[in-house]
């Protein structure tokens, strides 16, 4: 869009106007920050682990190297001086990272609990306490939305569309929003929801694993869109049968 064009959609009053947050949206938005900064750290630890150990050419026996298992793997591991020095501060750094991001978890579930539209967000398979306030603090006010489209569309949830001399091409999905919260979502889904399940099994059936698993994302996205915009409240059978 070049300026003359904006020009002239200034002067016809036809520039949307931006949107700020409540103060409860703010508050929401400052503590779902906090604890994704705290996770990225956290995360950023294990990989500096994992690191080390790939340098020395080590593989853990264990799934998840964090766990008890994992810790004791670790404690008995024959390391240099300056790897096992490593190893031990950030085991410690990830500790307290650990630790800090229980309490967030614990104030969100808390916050959730006194919040409706935080439990109507719940009654959707794979939404918990956490991403409930998640969303909640994503989506702000919901009527900024014209329709479900434009709400995947702001998650990353849609395929990308190129145009060029008159012809569209649909390549992966945006990035204009955090879609790895609804993939995580869709992921537990399957797990507790028939209906997620099978939906995510015909899905599968014709498409690459994560393909479907990012359409089973979009389709829980439009479940809250028709929950905060409509006051549709989600049912398990509707949802099979998608």
């Amino acid at each position: 869009m070049d300026s003359a064009t904006l020009a002239h959609l200034l002067r016809c009053d036809l520039l949307p106007e931006s949107w700020k947050a409540d103060r409860e949206t703010q508050a929401r938005g400052q503590q779902v920050r906090l604890r994704a900064t705290l996770v990225r750290q956290r995360t950023r630890l294990k990989n500096q682990v994992h690191a080390v150990l790939h340098q020395k050419g080590l593989h853990s026996p264990v799934t998840d190297l964090f766990g008890k298992g994992g810790r004791r793997w670790l404690a008995g591991l024959q390391l240099p001086a300056a790897a096992r020095e490593a190893v031990n501060v950030c085991l410690r750094l990830l500790d307290g990272y650990s630790e800090e991001v229980q309490k967030q978890n614990l104030q969100l579930r808390e916050r959730a609990k006194q919040d409706k539209w935080a439990e109507w967000l719940m009654t959707i398979p794979g939404i918990g306490e956490c991403s409930a306030m998640m969303l909640l603090a994503e989506i702000g006010d919901i009527g900024r939305f014209r329709d479900p489209e434009a709400l995947c569309s702001y998650a990353g949830l849609v395929p990308r569309v190129r145009e060029s001399a008159g012809k569209a091409a649909r390549g992966g999905i945006t990035r204009q929003g955090s879609p790895w919260m609804m993939v995580e979502a869709a992921q537990v889904a399957t797990r507790s929801s028939p209906g997620a399940r099978r939906s995510y099994e015909r899905l599968r059936r014709k498409k690459h694993k994560h393909v479907a698993r990012v359409a089973l994302a979009r389709k829980l996205r439009i479940a809250v869109y028709a929950l905060l915009h409509d006051g549709v409240v989600f049912e398990e059978a509707k949802f099979a049968a998608v």
